[in-house]
């Protein structure tokens, strides 16, 4: 994770005026839902980050982007949002950005907002090597924003559970197995870059 969001609830985060720098986030009562901007239309974002997002009611979508501009229109009339076939364009009107791209492309156009003061919601990985997802951090750690990567199952309350028992000794390692049918060709995830690149954190 870059950053850390479990330390900021969005009832203790007010916002800043579309445009300002990092330094305009600060903690106090929220008074609006943070207008958060949804790059990419694919399956992930169809089923789950376009719902969470317009669901609230700490957030609005402010609007979907997409390289096809008929999905990113499509998926956003859904929610009752607008479809951009300009992304600056989504960045300037949002107050965060939540990815959900191939990872080899996610990064440099998160990169784009986070120059922009913008809050990131990353899916993972950030990087298809380690070298391009330490360039990524770096990058995002010199804009000062607040990011997160999406990693859905840390918040199931089973591992929230664990996290806080192995709170209490240093562990030496640990493993954890998780079967899944991302890459599976046919699949509904199975999407290009996760068939060309196989299973990746």
């Amino acid at each position: 994770v870059v950053g850390d969001l479990d330390r900021v609830h969005p009832d203790t985060m007010s916002q800043p005026a579309p445009g300002s720098p990092p330094a305009a986030w600060h903690s106090g009562p929220m008074t609006e839902p943070v207008r958060v901007g949804l790059v990419g239309a694919g399956p992930w974002a169809q089923i789950f980050t376009a719902p969470m997002l317009a669901a609230g009611p700490h957030t609005v979508l402010s609007g979907v982007w997409a390289r096809r501009t008929d999905i990113a229109d499509a998926l956003a009339s859904r929610f009752g949002a607008s479809g951009f076939d300009d992304l600056d364009a989504l960045i300037d009107s949002s107050d965060a950005l939540a990815f959900a791209l191939p990872p080899d492309v996610q990064g440099e156009l998160a990169v784009r907002a986070a120059r922009k003061g913008k809050g990131l919601l990353l899916d993972k990985p950030v990087g298809l090597t380690f070298d391009a997802a330490q360039r990524f951090a770096d990058a995002v750690g010199d804009a000062g924003v607040v990011s997160q990567v999406v990693l859905t199952n840390r918040y199931i309350g089973a591992v929230r559970d664990f996290l806080a028992s192995v709170a209490g000794f240093a562990p030496h390692g640990g493993r954890a197995t998780f079967l899944g049918g991302g890459n599976i060709p046919g699949g509904y995830f199975a999407t290009p870059w996760r068939l060309r690149e196989g299973g990746l954190v």
